[in-house]
């Protein structure tokens, strides 16, 4: 298996373009306005309208109603949505009922317990992402505690999340074994603005990092 890794909260063409040109194989779209990296579900369309079919493109969503899950499916461009808010079990299963499409559920990691929790969504759902746990539902640019998943080996498949970089992406995947990796903040010059070096930076480095550490 090789390293699979989204470049999230994305909104510009130029972004876009360098993360499938350096490796990206998911590209994550926030839909979520309190954040500094929210596009419009209507903005998306015009971007990935050129993405390869093979690309997977996320919509990212913080506890969504029907109605923006609706908006979403029917603006044609998600072949996954991402749930990254307090989504209870029960509704992920009704959302998984309605939406024909793969479901990543983000969970906040700080302890043990937050880990164990993840599990409980881990038949519900297609991916976990394992993320810093924040009230803020992500992009803290902020790490947890990597030890807790040296053992963590779901039949889920799932991406590690939460304060990655290049200059850190090697340890990470040496103490997680993590096969999926998200980022957003650490392909950023500054909040909610990527830096096209460090998108290609980022993906080549976990590429060659993961050829060296992969379990």
């Amino acid at each position: 298996m090789t390293l699979k890794i989204k470049n999230c909260g994305m909104r510009s063409a130029d972004a876009i373009a360098v993360a499938i040109d350096t490796g990206a194989d998911f590209i994550g779209f926030l839909h979520y306005p309190p954040s500094s990296r929210y596009i419009p579900i209507s903005d998306v369309p015009a971007l990935v309208r050129d993405i390869p079919s093979y690309i997977g493109k996320v919509a990212v969503m913080v506890n969504p109603d029907d109605e923006q899950l609706i908006e979403a499916v029917e603006s044609g461009y998600p072949t996954h949505i991402q749930l990254h808010g307090d989504e209870s079990p029960e509704r992920v299963e009704q959302i998984r009922s309605r939406i024909r499409l793969p479901i990543i559920k983000a969970v906040g990691i700080a302890n043990a317990n937050d880990l164990a929790r993840s599990c409980v969504y881990a038949d519900l759902v297609d991916y976990l992402l394992l993320d810093t746990k924040s009230p803020d539902y992500g992009g803290t640019g902020r790490a947890f505690d990597w030890s807790l998943l040296s053992d963590f080996r779901p039949d889920t498949p799932w991406f590690l999340s939460g304060g990655l970089n290049a200059d850190n992406i090697e340890e990470a995947l040496r103490i997680t074994g993590a096969q999926m990796v998200d980022v957003s903040s650490g392909l950023e010059s500054k909040k909610g603005v990527k830096s096209l070096k460090r998108i290609a930076e980022f993906n080549e480095k976990a590429r060659e990092a993961y050829a060296t550490t992969a379990r």
